[in-house]
């Protein structure tokens, strides 16, 4: 069990952690601003995290969609409303520092689903049986 979990968990978390890095180093030179840059990483590392979620909720049923939906509705929500950019110290700057931010998620979500259909390709390795 605990090999199959870290065969995508370590590759996945390492896709994550780049983009988030290349998110946050992209937005701190457009910027220069500290907040700007934590919050455009932060965007993105949630895109790219629910993507996550939902290649490790295959097969899709119902109550994975509302289950998937629920967390992206509450993430909307707390970017909406001006208490949850305050209590996660959100600071959105322009439109295309975000959205850039977003971009790179939807890259780093196109390789994690190369990953997950490689290892998927890859996993049922037939056992070899002792003589």
């Amino acid at each position: 069990f605990v090999r199959r979990v870290l065969r995508f968990a370590i590759p996945a978390g390492l896709v994550a952690g780049t983009e988030v890095f290349i998110a946050y180093w992209i937005a701190r030179a457009e910027s220069g601003s500290l907040e700007q840059a934590q919050t455009t990483a932060m965007v993105s590392l949630f895109a790219c995290s629910l993507y996550i979620v939902q290649l490790v909720a295959r097969p899709i049923v119902w109550w994975k969609v509302g289950l998937i939906a629920t967390m992206a509705g509450l993430f909307v929500l707390c970017v909406a409303l001006p208490v949850g950019r305050e209590i996660f110290d959100l600071h959105f700057g322009s439109w295309y520092q975000w959205t850039t931010g977003l971009v790179i998620a939807a890259a780093s979500c196109v390789v994690l689903e190369v990953l997950w259909r490689y290892l998927s390709a890859h996993s049922a390795a037939p056992v070899a049986r002792p003589e």
